[in-house]
């Protein structure tokens, strides 16, 4: 893996899995406009590149996108709540999915964590402005037991599905798993 570029607390990485290039987000918590127009910038430059967006917060516990403008989903850790001061800054994941995620067709997977999904895992699926699939997960073990019992997510990613599996470093087990097709 290497970087290919670093914005405020945003950074962009290409990396090689199963011998294919990947492109790899880290986006800040509440992404700003400045930080999503970099992000563009770098999706962009590498069209053929497929990238996976990693940000703190994606889904609810629901497995809905924070949408601050609609009172009826569960909205209670979006990243405008955390700051309130600054809400025409800030940004929750409808803005990030509008204004970055569904106008790039070679964005294909969010994964987040910050929720606390009752199975520990969550995810949806959502269609770019191309009609393609974007897989989002959500994974979060930490308001659990010792933190979640040692629980982590591991994801497979192959030609057509991809696989999230739960797996627990304290028992040694995979206790379930989530087939996600990668395509229409």
């Amino acid at each position: 893996k290497y970087l290919v570029s670093k914005y405020r607390d945003n950074f962009a990485y290409l990396i090689k899995i199963d011998g294919n290039l990947y492109g790899i987000l880290v986006l800040e918590f509440g992404c700003v406009d400045d930080s999503l127009e970099w992000a563009e910038y770098i999706v962009r430059n590498y069209l053929n590149t497929p990238f996976i967006v990693l940000t703190h917060a994606f889904l609810n516990d629901d497995g809905e996108l924070y949408n601050s403008a609609d009172s009826t989903i569960n909205n209670s850790d979006s990243p405008k709540k955390y700051y309130p001061s600054n809400l025409e800054y800030i940004n929750d994941s409808k803005d990030i999915f509008d204004k970055l995620i569904k106008k790039n067709p070679n964005i294909d997977i969010i994964i987040s964590g910050h929720s606390c999904p009752q199975t520990g895992i969550v995810t949806k699926q959502l269609y770019n402005d191309n009609n393609e699939l974007v897989n989002c997960i959500t994974a979060n073990y930490q308001c659990y037991d010792l933190g979640g019992n040692g629980n982590i997510a591991i994801l497979q990613i192959k030609s057509e599905e991809l696989i999230v599996y739960q797996y627990s470093t304290i028992h040694n087990t995979s206790s379930s798993y989530i087939k996600l097709s990668r395509f229409n």
